[in-house]
């Protein structure tokens, strides 16, 4: 059966739990979305482990966090967390106060941290911090397809980029269609592109063989998941044809 790999997870980006206590240290907002004008918010962090905990707080860049490039300025350094040690009760809650003060002159556009939540041995909670200043906008291109076979496997890569001045965060509906016009596989994710992003698609050897195939991307921007944070962008329709010999 298919499988599909990203080279960036999305979950792995919002949330990484560990197998003890983090599945059971909740933390709300899952994200934050703050501005020059309403600087400041609370995370409520809860505990149902039954064990006390003692957890350390940190903002780092998304690069730092991730381990990747993301293309979008950072906003680390200007957060302020209070306190920067919460010892958290068992079965208790604690509130984190995060703050954002920027530097003056900056340019419009959405900046990026990551609030990381740990305690003595794990991270628990990983809680994407935007800042955006002044006007946000956002759009997606398809830079490049590209095309790998094994014996194994053929993977299929989309390589993608952020346009504007803000992520690109919307949905992609992808499908791909062999020389007889079947389809071999099809898909509906959630995409957030951070500067740029390979996804990457997974089929087995023998289900791609010599021939034409097309594939077709259908992008937008409706994002539930995001409420009013989500940025409009309008759809956008790619097809691609690929000769695999």
């Amino acid at each position: 059966m298919p499988r599909q790999l990203f080279s960036i997870l999305l979950p792995l980006l919002l949330v990484l739990l560990s197998a003890s206590a983090g599945a059971q240290v909740s933390a709300q907002p899952s994200a934050l979305y703050l501005t020059p004008e309403r600087g400041e918010a609370d995370i409520a962090l809860s505990n149902t482990t039954g064990t006390a905990l003692q957890l350390h707080v940190a903002a780092l860049d998304r690069t730092e966090a991730d381990g990747v490039e993301s293309g979008a300025g950072s906003c680390a350094a200007w957060c302020t967390l209070a306190p920067a040690e919460l010892p958290l009760p068992s079965d208790g809650a604690v509130t984190l106060h995060v703050r954002v003060i920027p530097p003056g002159g900056l340019r419009d556009g959405e900046y990026h941290a990551v609030v990381l939540i740990r305690d003595d041995e794990d991270v628990l909670q990983r809680i994407p911090l935007h800042f955006r200043v002044g006007e946000v906008y956002s759009d997606v291109k398809l830079a490049n397809v590209g095309v790998e076979r094994s014996k194994e496997d053929v993977r299929f890569l989309l390589y993608l980029e952020q346009l504007g001045n803000a992520a690109y965060r919307g949905n992609l509906q992808m499908r791909i269609e062999n020389d007889r016009r079947d389809t071999i596989y099809e898909s509906a994710d959630l995409v957030d592109v951070y500067g740029a992003k390979t996804l990457e698609y997974v089929l087995p050897a023998a289900k791609v063989r010599k021939g034409i195939y097309r594939l077709y991307l259908n992008f937008d921007s409706d994002r539930e998941d995001l409420g009013a944070h989500a940025i409009p962008v309008l759809p956008k329709k790619f097809s691609v044809e690929i000769s695999m010999s």
